[in-house]
């Protein structure tokens, strides 16, 4: 009953099938006093686990998966008052979470090298010129020295830029460096590391209670896995709505009564499953406010649907200002999937080739959708801006924090670099003043800190619920039509001039980096579990031709409107972009 039973080759879906909520008007005190110990020990002994095998600098090496299960199991044994089963989960969540952390720390650090000449566009020379050099340091490099480094580090590689970082930041080696390479590496390692951050479990939301559940913790005489599969049957009859169950499980302390969860399985729900799908386990979250429990259906992988039998393609234009532009073409020819590799490895000039010396009429097109990001841009930059002034008061705060432990170190006698230590008693009126301001505006700052965290998280919920809506239409016009999905290769994205206009650094890194790659993996998972092919053209070219009449210029388009001088009516941008991605594997030689 373990998440997947430890099988390969499944893919899976949780579907949440039961929310209650903590508060005593909803639970009775018994149970919701168990369910807040239960997330207080879990939480407690995660983040003792993660104190112990925690590195402060992966560039001078991690601990090994064996050492590190060495470490955590004899933390293991050393924790007590919390049911052992609850323990060991604790643990096993540990290990997934300090790997993601240190891998996004390693990824930033060679990400931004490889891509420190990158402009971020602003014209003011006062301002920060490029994305990943911090502005206190861009006037000592120029531009080309950057893009020196660009192609060093493309040469090297990741593995070997990463070796070079450790030279320069933990060997302190400079030989074979630039002083200039010196400074950009040292400026973006201190900025990467500023950020690198222990996963904090219970305040940081992307860390919580979550348990897989298993026989060791289920206390239901009759297994639950299998009753809920059962249900997902009964409610194949329409005339049933809803499924009920308690789900029973072990109390937080050894030899504690079980507490009861309730379960509810809708028909809504079925929509999840198919033919293939079985319930195969159970996880438990438990926040500050809620727990919930999710059902985890899962289906042997798959082979796609043949292309050769497919109908139609479907082609999905990204877009900012209209999120999404579907278009529905019929096919008229049949495809070859070694032409498809072909075309899908096209370089710029392969592509504007193709298109200048190809056509098609356009007269296959059965359905076009456009969904406008406006309202969903709108509710990002309502958040970003409130991000932006929590950032401003935080580092004021910090500033602040700075100047106030100076003035302390000097009549305490502390070195700057040493921490200051809560709860300090001073005769001194003034110093025990000033300690007690230290920590009241230390406490504050963490408080704006929690807020920004809960802000990001309403970012990503926005962000999941939109991009879930619009792939799940995808999907269903996919089975309407019997159809491919034919999408922009993200690896060769093409630089995209009709994106929102500044909105703040915040802004554009929720929006314009990385909204579309969030997006493609969304759909591609929901078209991956449906068996739905998914078919790659390059990006080069797609917003800025007329296929009918094989043009390519970028004066053709004009913001939302597109005119060939050649046909007879200027066409939705988005929307004909979406046509020629549709008919990009039917094109005909002129």
């Amino acid at each position: 009953m373990a998440y997947g039973k430890g099988q390969q080759n499944l893919q899976r879906r949780a579907i949440p099938t039961g929310k209650t909520s903590l508060v005593e008007d909803v639970l009775p005190s018994g149970k919701l006093s168990d369910l807040l110990l239960l997330r207080e020990g879990y939480l407690s002994a995660a983040n003792t686990f993660v104190d112990a095998v925690f590195s402060v600098e992966p560039l001078a090496g991690v601990l090994a998966s064996e050492e590190m299960n060495r470490i955590l199991l004899a933390k293991q044994k050393a924790i007590t008052g919390l049911n052992k089963a609850y323990v060991e989960k604790a643990r096993l969540s540990v290990p997934n979470a300090i790997s993601q952390v240190e891998e996004k720390y390693l990824n930033r650090l060679v990400g931004r090298l490889r891509h420190c000449a990158t402009s971020t566009g602003e014209k003011n020379p006062a301002k920060r010129q490029y994305l990943n050099i911090p502005l206190d340091i861009q006037d000592q490099v120029s531009l080309k020295q950057l893009e020196e480094i660009e192609k060093k580090v493309s040469k090297l590689g990741y593995a070997k830029t990463l070796a070079w970082y450790a030279d320069i930041i933990v060997n302190d080696s400079e030989a074979g460096s630039s002083s200039e390479e010196l400074l950009v590496i040292r400026s973006i390692h201190a900025d990467c590391l500023g950020k690198y951050r222990k996963p904090e479990y219970g305040r940081d939301p992307r860390y919580t209670c979550q348990i897989h559940l298993d026989y060791r913790v289920i206390r239901n005489k009759v297994e639950p896995v299998s009753a809920l599969d059962k249900g997902a049957r009964i409610l194949v009859d329409q005339s049933n709505k809803k499924f009920h169950y308690f789900l029973e499980i072990s109390n937080p302390q050894p030899r504690g009564d079980s507490i009861r969860i309730p379960i509810t399985m809708s028909s809504n729900t079925l929509k999840r499953f198919d033919r293939d799908a079985k319930t195969s386990s159970l996880v438990l979250e438990i926040s500050q406010t809620d727990v919930t429990v999710k059902t985890i259906i899962s289906k042997p992988d798959q082979p796609s649907t043949d292309i050769k039998d497919i109908t139609h393609l479907i082609a999905r234009d990204f877009g900012y200002a209209n999120t999404v532009s579907l278009t529905v073409a019929k096919l008229d020819k049949e495809i070859d999937p070694a032409e498809v590799d072909r075309i899908a490895k096209f370089t710029r000039d392969e592509a504007l080739k193709y298109l200048q010396s190809s056509s098609h009429p356009n007269d296959n097109i059965v359905k076009r959708m456009r969904f406008s990001g406006r309202a969903f841009l709108g509710a990002i930059a309502a958040h970003c801006e409130k991000i932006d002034r929590l950032k401003s008061q935080i580092d004021t705060g910090y500033n602040k924090l700075d100047k106030l432990k100076g003035i302390l170190c000097g009549y305490i006698g502390l070195k700057p670099e040493e921490m200051l230590a809560e709860g300090m008693v001073f005769k001194d009126r003034f110093v025990q003043n000033l300690y007690d301001k230290f920590f009241r505006l230390l406490g504050h700052i963490r408080k704006m800190k929690s807020i920004r965290l809960r802000i990001y998280e309403k970012i990503r919920n926005v962000k999941k619920a939109w991009f879930g809506f619009l792939s799940n239409q995808e999907v269903l016009l996919a089975r309407e039509f019997n159809a491919a999905i034919v999408r922009e290769d993200l690896t060769v994205m093409a630089t995209e001039k009709e994106g929102p206009g500044y909105k703040g650094k915040t802004f554009n890194k929720m929006i314009n980096n990385g909204s579309k790659g969030q997006y493609i993996r969304k759909a591609t998972d929901k078209l991956t579990w449906d068996g739905i092919p998914e078919l790659l053209v390059p990006s080069y070219y797609t917003s800025t031709s007329c296929t009918i009449h094989s043009l390519v210029d970028s004066a053709m388009r004009k913001g939302e409107k597109f005119t060939c001088p050649l046909c007879s009516a200027p066409a939705h941008a988005d929307e004909h972009a979406a046509d020629t991605i549709a008919n990009y594997l039917l094109l005909r030689p002129v």
